[in-house]
């Protein structure tokens, strides 16, 4: 049995799958007529624009990598 570090956590693929959705889903709420708000985006969420794909890529990226063959 492996024992997982208080930043450690497992996620079904499906668990991964909705925070992706939520993650992608963020930034068009922040459009307005005149483009992107990123003041407005890190007002509310507390994190930049960047982070947000970054996280979102990396999900792509560590499940592409954990179901390669």
């Amino acid at each position: 049995m492996r024992c997982l570090s208080p930043r450690e956590f497992t996620l079904t693929a499906r668990e991964l799958h909705v925070v992706h959705a939520a993650l992608t889903a963020v930034a068009p709420m922040f459009l307005t007529n005149r483009g992107f708000s990123e003041e407005g985006f890190y007002n509310r969420t507390g994190f930049f624009r960047e982070n947000f794909d970054a996280m979102a890529s990396n999900i792509v990226s560590a499940v592409s990598e954990a179901t390669t063959p």
